[in-house]
């Protein structure tokens, strides 16, 4: 593969990673070098100052380096079009009927591709259908509260959005995580005062957790492990992993908090502790779920592919275009206004 036709393919992998409930990982199934992306990653893990190893992680970064530049370059050229799509309820559905109809190719062929169709096969792709539906209709836990709409300073917004009660003057359903997250932005403060379900008040002081100090934390690690894992997964988006995970918030407000810092001409140490301890966990999980898979695909091809294959048909409900659909305001993003997304994630 040249070096075009790969940018190309990383290009193509950028775009579906600003999509919701698409992967990276789906595109590059679909594209037919989803194997040679994990093994290039597995290659990455070894060390490179051995001589033995030295070609292959060359190979590896020639295999890489291009796809990750396209990835790169797509998220920076598309983010706005591809959200002006997305907040578009015609141009939504037909961009989802288009994925869905290529994920159900890949499918098709990933099946016929298989040297032998056992019934060890047919049970292990009925096995991982049940499993990627089960993790894409899972919805996170955890205390749900409502804001005040002029602390978000929300006003003369349609009466439409279903996540705005105008008669209470309130945002509902906010987790908890996302309230930290708000704190960290600098949207809210500590003394402002929440509603819980029961119509109790609570100062934001009494609920918010703490930012993550200097040691280190397993959790943290493991949800970069686990984000990143996703994203190669074909089927499973990484973003939504984290949300059902509840470290989503966590991730955009700590983001939020260290760029911010950075603008005004300080250096958030606490935000940027907890960045890299996720960022550990990426490159860790990286490694490791490569080596891991790559060692499977070596010994059992057939029954990983027909794994792969069942995942990304299970988890087709990301993608199903034909959902009844709602517009909400994120209280991360409100600068981008109201958004359009399916009723059933409400």
């Amino acid at each position: 593969m040249n070096i075009l036709k790969l940018a190309g393919s990383g290009f193509l992998m950028g775009l579906a990673d600003l999509i919701p409930g698409i992967s990276g990982g789906t595109v590059a199934f679909i594209l037919g070098i989803w194997e040679r992306l994990i093994l290039s990653i597995s290659m990455l893990g070894n060390p490179f100052w051995q001589q033995a190893h030295r070609k292959n992680c060359i190979n590896a970064l020639k295999f890489l380096l291009p796809l990750i530049s396209g990835s790169a370059l797509a998220i920076f050229l598309f983010t706005k079009a591809v959200d002006g799509l997305l907040n578009s309820p015609f141009e939504r559905v037909c961009l989802y009927n288009a994925f869905m109809g290529l994920i159900l190719a890949s499918c098709v062929l990933c099946l016929r591709s298989l040297k032998t169709w056992s019934l060890s096969n047919a049970f292990l792709f009925c096995v991982s259908i049940m499993a990627a539906f089960f993790v894409t209709n899972t919805r996170p836990s955890g205390s749900l509260y409502d804001i005040p709409i002029e602390l978000l300073s929300i006003e003369n917004m349609n009466h439409t959005i279903s996540n705005i009660d105008f008669e209470k003057k309130m945002m509902t359903d906010v987790r908890e995580t996302t309230l930290q997250a708000l704190m960290n932005k600098e949207i809210l403060k500590s003394s402002d005062v929440v509603f819980d379900k029961n119509g109790s008040q609570h100062k934001l002081s009494t609920l918010a957790l703490k930012k993550q100090k200097f040691a280190i934390d397993p959790w943290i690690v493991f949800c970069g492990g686990a984000a990143i894992c996703a994203m190669l997964l074909p089927g499973i988006s990484g973003s939504y992993l984290l949300v059902i995970l509840g470290m989503y918030a966590d991730v955009i407000g700590n983001t939020a908090d260290w760029i911010g810092a950075l603008k005004s001409g300080r250096f958030d140490q606490d935000s940027f502790f907890f960045l890299m301890q996720f960022a550990l966990g990426i490159v860790l999980g990286a490694f490791i779920f490569s080596k891991v898979i790559a060692h499977i695909f070596k010994r059992f091809h057939d029954k990983a592919m027909a794994c792969l294959a069942g995942f990304v048909l299970g988890s087709l409900k990301a993608v199903w275009p034909f959902w009844t659909y709602a517009w909400i305001l994120d209280p991360l993003k409100l600068e981008r206004g109201a958004r359009l997304i399916p009723k059933t994630a409400l």
